[in-house]
């Protein structure tokens, strides 16, 4: 590690009370990536990507598959829209957009 990123985690791990396990990856002290495995099956169902520590994508991960079943893509802290796997074959088909109080605008089909 050098001095710049002295003390700096380059990757954590933590297990709540809830049994949720949470591993973060981080550079330069900010984080660049969260996996959340909320049912502590050893699997993580939730992936959280980040830029410049503030996330900027959620994916909801099929356990059994592996694949994402929804993908949020987020601008400062709000959804701006979710593109979803409604039948759960592995491909993303409906797209759903936000209002800035993240209420529904419209849902369209995306394949």
């Amino acid at each position: 590690m050098d001095a710049e990123n002295a003390g700096v985690p380059a990757r954590a791990e933590c297990r709540s009370l809830r049994l949720k396990v949470t591993e973060s990856l981080y550079e330069n002290g900010n984080a660049q990536t969260e996996r959340i495995d909320s049912d502590a099956d050893g699997i993580a169902d939730v992936v959280r990507t980040f830029r410049h520590g503030v996330m900027v994508k959620s994916e909801l991960i099929n356990p059994l598959t592996n694949l994402p079943v929804r993908v949020g893509y987020w601008n400062l802290g709000t959804l701006q829209r979710a593109d979803i796997d409604r039948d759960k074959d592995g491909v993303l088909e409906t797209r759903i957009t936000y209002s800035r109080l993240e209420e529904e605008m419209k849902r369209v089909a995306i394949r």
